[in-house]
């Protein structure tokens, strides 16, 4: 809601032949009032101001307000009276009453005829909830319900006679309850028995009141009745400028306040009475209900011109409305005879004659518009306008000096006067400065009338002269003016001097000081721009009053000296208009007042006076939006402080979006509100001042956090920083826990993978080696064949039949038997176990094979087996795995070689961990043996060679077994000879052990 308009009203009160008024603030329902007949008005321990019309009940801030009716859970939108105790807002309704705590609203009716009774006043009164009705009676609050207390059956019982049951208010005193009403002051101490109280009479009264020292009743018919609880002692008052009081309240300050149809009287401690009434400023004179809030702020309401507040008695203002003349002051004096000379923009100069209407001063030829007035000097009031100087003498008679006809002056238009004592003073125009002396007009400097623009204001300090202009401020030094350069280029209205020494110029664009040749700024009002634009400047008693474009501001040191405090007085502080004229201040005669001039007139400034009660501003949370919705605090902290804040939220990690609406509480000057935030856990510093009640986080990390807030106004007071706090769960998946789990479910996936690609490789591997036993064994059955060929056999056979022929029966036995042998020892080969035999074994085949062929071919060649003491049981080979190298050596390379008798030698040997057996013979070669197996038509193919090899191969792929053949490689000579063929069998011997 846009801040409430000020309604600007003023009292009359008879002073010199004029009146003086006081502002009222006025808020009604153009500001948002639901209601303009305000009938109740309350504050809470909040700071929030609750009034109560006919109309419903509102909550004010200083700005804003919040309604409250029948559909949040009033009783109904009818209120007559408010209470605040027990941090609980009692409204009182006709026919009946509710409460507020917090956000729960409740409501209680009255039941049958005094269903539509009014309710007066509601009090607490030992510990029991008392309800006054006019009409009904009393009542008390018992177990949710309304219970009437029938007090004409009480009073009969206790000898007094009460004919109706109108109760106009109560008050709780000493452990009594006062109660005022048709017939007089009753009391009573426990509300069974009833007494009259003597000494009030029958009157028919308002309203009662008071503190520990005294009751305090007022009547309808104007008496003010006051009880001296100490002395008992009653005195009777008929107050004037009220013919009816209707109602009655005690402020802070013991000032009784009294209302009714024609206004308020407000009488103070020491006696003295004011009346406030619509001859004298306020809006309206039927009132209903005074009161005064905890910063000592008086409050009005009315009979349908709304609530007003009283700024107090500091300010008052005079205009065309209270006898002057003219609204716009620009300048002016009083004298100590009470008597007072103003000059205006629009009427000229005006005199006031103390206890005498006012008149204008007849100058004839100057202009209407007056710039300056100084008093005295010379014998003469002097005054500068737009075309001319005007002197008055002590008859009262104007002088008109005019520049052709006075060439001494500085200028046509006269702007500021300095005195240098009471004969002589200086004149600032727009030509630059004068010097009157000796009745003598006399410019001042050397340089051109131009130098120095137009002079504003002067002052003099140490016998030197300072001047500000529109172009920059000057001093006066060896007859001559010099620029103060670092305040050149800005336009000044005036200058001024205070104890210590330090020149203070106020400018368009801000207050500056100079001393000891520093110029620095001194900032308004946190840099309001309106503060800034400073229109006169006075000096007294270590204060500096300052207008500006935003009200006055007093410019004071604070202790020690270390630094400035600036107060400010604006409309809710009782000036007219913010907006002060140019050179208007002056101050009084009586050394205690100050008056400077607005648009709407001439204000009169006594500080000493009790003004607005003003301290440091409130600040309480209003809602709060996660992910941009509204949500149950109670979802997320486990606690709700009273104040309505969630002790401490726990969000998770997708809430992370927050929205904090914010409401400042000040009664006085809240459009100045501005606001700080500060979130600790993310950014230690306060953010600047921000106008914004509000602030947005988006997607905050994961943290601990802590929200502050305050609230600054306009003169830099801070509420007490609100603390929000509340933690952003970290996301599940940056847990610790999440991670190791994570990786243990990584780890178990790449085990897992690891486990089936093993199982994969093993099966690939054992389905290979399933493959190359297979392949091994059809290689071993054709070794087998290889080495039980057909041919071998038929060639056997053969043999044997020979030697059965020859009848060598010898022969023929040991060929047959050896024959049997081998056969034999190639079928157990065969079958053993993974096909390995001893070398033992083997060597003892190879024997028998080597004899056999030895024996079938007549002794062409001899064999010689070496085993270098091995013991051969230790070691296991393949099985056949070596005739076939010995065959080919035989069939291949001795046979074919008739020329020599053959020899084929077998060496077995432990090289390190290897097994080394080398087969040797000295046949043709294996190139030459090559050429004749290319040659050779017959349908023999020996393959033993062939499938050893291949034997070797499949071996080494499935078993960890390392074999290495060498061979077959041709032997050469010395002389390059082919000397035979040898074969290298390699096997690591650990492998081969049993």
């Amino acid at each position: 809601m846009r801040f409430l308009a000020l309604l600007l009203t003023f009292f009359s009160f008879s002073f010199v032949g004029f009146g003086q008024k006081y502002s009222f603030v006025t808020y009604s329902t153009e500001e948002g009032l639901p209601q303009s007949q305000v009938n109740a008005i309350v504050q809470d321990n909040e700071g929030y101001l609750w009034i109560g019309t006919i109309g419903g009940l509102t909550r004010f801030n200083g700005e804003d307000f919040v309604p409250y009716t029948s559909r949040e859970g009033l009783l109904n939108n009818r209120i007559t009276c408010l209470e605040y105790f027990d941090n609980t807002l009692w409204v009182g309704h006709d026919g009946g009453i509710s409460s507020i705590k917090g956000s729960t609203i409740k409501s209680y009716g009255f039941t049958g005829e005094d269903k539509s009774r009014p309710v007066e006043q509601i009090v607490k009164f030992k510990d029991r909830l008392v309800i006054c009705s006019n009409s009904g009676g009393l009542f008390e609050l018992k177990s949710e319900k309304l219970i009437n207390i029938d007090l004409q059956k009480l009073t009969e019982r206790n000898e007094v006679q009460l004919t109706s049951k109108k109760v106009r208010g109560g008050h709780v005193s000493g452990g009594k309850l006062y109660l005022a009403m048709k017939e007089g002051m009753v009391v009573t101490e426990d509300l069974k028995r009833f007494e009259m109280l003597t000494g009030f009479g029958d009157h028919s009264f308002s309203g009662v009141t008071g503190d520990a020292n005294e009751i305090i009743a007022t009547t309808f018919d104007s008496l003010l009745i006051r009880k001296d609880l100490n002395t008992n002692k009653i005195t009777l008052d008929n107050p004037d400028g009220l013919s009816s009081i209707r109602g009655c309240y005690i402020a802070s300050n013991k000032t009784l306040w009294l209302h009714g149809n024609q206004g308020v009287v407000a009488i103070k401690p020491d006696g003295k009475r004011y009346v406030y009434n619509s001859e004298n400023g306020l809006p309206v004179d039927r009132i209903q209900c005074v009161y005064e809030d905890m910063n000592g702020n008086v409050w009005i309401g009315s009979e349908g011109k709304g609530v007003f507040r009283f700024p107090g008695m500091r300010f008052q203002y005079f205009d065309q409305n209270s006898g002057f003349l003219s609204d716009l002051i620009t300048c002016g004096f009083e004298l100590v005879n009470g008597d007072a000379y103003y000059g205006t923009f629009d009427q000229g100069i005006l005199f006031q004659p103390k206890g005498k209407p006012m008149e204008k001063v007849d100058a004839s030829g100057s202009s209407l518009t007056i710039w300056a007035a100084e008093k005295d000097i010379d014998g003469k009031h002097w005054f500068g306008t737009q075309n001319a100087l005007v002197s008055i003498d002590a008859a009262g008679n104007a002088k008109v000096h005019y520049k052709h006809e006075y060439p001494g002056l500085p200028g046509t238009k006269i702007v500021c006067f300095e005195q240098i004592d009471d004969n002589s003073m200086y004149i600032g125009g727009n030509d630059g400065v004068s010097i009157y002396q000796n009745g003598q007009f006399t410019k001042v400097g050397k340089r051109p009338d131009e130098y120095l623009g137009t002079v504003r204001d002067m002052e003099v300090l140490d016998g030197v002269l300072y001047c500000v202009s529109n172009l920059g401020a000057f001093e006066l030094r060896n007859g001559d003016f010099h620029p103060i350069s670092a305040s050149m280029g800005r336009v000044y209205y005036s200058v001024v001097a205070d104890a210590s020494g330090t020149i203070w110029m106020g400018s368009e664009s801000g207050l500056f000081r100079y001393k000891n040749g520093k110029f620095s700024q001194l900032r308004l009002l946190q840099d309001d721009p309106r503060a800034n634009i400073v229109n006169f400047m006075k000096y007294r008693d270590n204060k500096l009053y300052v207008g500006t474009n935003n009200g006055l501001l007093v410019v004071s040191e604070t202790r020690g000296g270390e630094g400035y405090k600036v107060k400010r007085y604006g409309p809710d502080d009782g000036i007219p208009d913010v907006e002060t004229n140019l050179n208007s201040g002056f101050f009084g005669s009586d050394d205690k007042t100050f008056y400077f001039g607005t648009s709407n007139g001439l204000v009169k400034f006594r500080e000493n006076f009790t003004g607005v009660g003003a301290k440091k501003p409130l600040i309480h949370l209003k809602s709060i939006l996660l992910n941009y919705a509204p949500f149950n605090y109670s979802l997320y902290s486990e606690e709700i402080l009273p104040s309505g804040i969630p002790k401490k939220m726990v969000l998770p990690f997708n809430k992370n979006n927050l929205v904090f609406d914010f409401d400042g509480v000040a009664l006085v000057n809240h459009k100045e509100l501005k606001y700080q935030f500060k979130l600790v856990g993310l950014n230690d510093e306060w953010s600047p001042l921000s106008s914004v009640a509000s602030i947005t986080y988006t997607n905050l990390p994961a943290g601990d956090y802590k929200l502050m807030v305050r609230a600054v106004d306009l003169e830099g007071r801070q509420s007490e920083a609100l603390a929000i706090p509340f933690v952003i769960e970290e996301a599940f998946y940056k847990t610790w826990w999440f991670i190791a789990l994570c990786l243990l479910t990584a780890a178990g996936i790449v085990l897992l993978i690891f486990r089936l690609r093993l199982r994969r490789i093993r099966q690939v591997n054992e389905n290979e080696m399933f493959a190359y036993k297979a392949r091994l064994l059809a290689l071993e059955q054709k070794s087998l064949n290889a080495s039980m060929n057909r041919h071998f056999i038929f060639n056997s056979l053969n043999s044997i039949q020979y030697f059965i022929n020859t009848r060598d029966r010898l022969s023929a036995n040991k060929y047959l038997t050896n024959f049997a042998k081998l056969i034999r020892k190639n079928l157990d080969s065969a079958s053993v176990e993974d096909n390995r035999i001893t070398l033992e074994e083997e060597v003892s085949r190879i024997e028998l094979y080597l004899s056999l062929e030895s024996m079938r071919f007549k002794d062409r060649f001899e064999y010689e087996i070496t085993t270098n003491d091995l013991d051969l049981e230790l070691y296991t080979i393949p099985a056949m795995i070596l005739q076939p190298f010995i065959e080919n050596s035989i069939i291949h390379g001795i046979l074919p070689n008739e020329d020599i008798k053959g020899l084929i030698e077998i060496n077995i040997e432990r090289n390190g961990n290897l097994l080394e057996i080398l087969i040797k013979d000295n046949g043709i070669g294996v190139n030459q043996s090559m050429s004749m197996k290319a040659m050779d038509t017959g349908d023999h193919r020996s393959q033993g060679m062939e499938i050893t090899s291949k034997r070797i191969e499949l071996m080494q792929k499935f078993s960890d077994d390392a074999m290495e053949l060498i061979g077959p490689e041709e032997l050469i000579g010395d002389d390059g000879s082919i000397n035979g063929t040898y074969v290298l069998l390699k096997l690591r011997s650990d492998s081969l052990e049993d």
